[in-house]
């Protein structure tokens, strides 16, 4: 009933559309048989239809915007899980410099005494490291 609500939205917008639109028509008809006039009938056929169409482009628009906001939110979270899959960054404290980052990877390295380091590293540290020609690795 509530799945693909942003569709429903725009059917209901164009079905109001076309049955105002319709109903301009008919009425327009029967002033052109009546007595109130062919010009009175013709204002209220173009009218009818020009405000048939302005009166739904909000209700279409926002079905639009629910259609177009799923996608977003579809696409976000199908790249939240391709990063979450492919790259062990996470927020936390960088070791080296102390600075709170969102790019902080366990990476280890040798350092210049010989010594095996583990630690958490933010990304300007790695590469810090890399120019002073230590080589690095980053766990994923």
């Amino acid at each position: 009933m509530f799945s693909d609500i942003g569709k429903k939205i725009k059917n209901l917008a164009m079905l109001i559309m076309f049955i105002g639109c319709a109903g301009s028509v008919i009425y327009g008809l029967i002033c052109f048989a009546g007595s109130i006039g062919v010009i009175t009938g013709i204002l209220i056929i173009v009218l009818g239809v020009i405000f048939s169409y302005l009166s739904v482009l909000v209700l279409y628009g926002f079905g639009t915007l629910i259609d177009d906001t799923g996608a977003i939110r579809e696409a976000l979270e199908s790249k939240s899980q391709r990063q979450n899959f492919f790259s062990s960054t996470k927020s936390g404290t960088c070791s080296i410099c102390g600075k709170k980052t969102e790019d902080v990877k366990k990476t280890s390295y040798d350092d210049p005494q010989g010594n095996h380091v583990k630690t958490d590293m933010c990304s300007g540290c790695r590469i810090k490291l890399i120019k002073q020609g230590i080589h690095i690795h980053t766990d994923n």
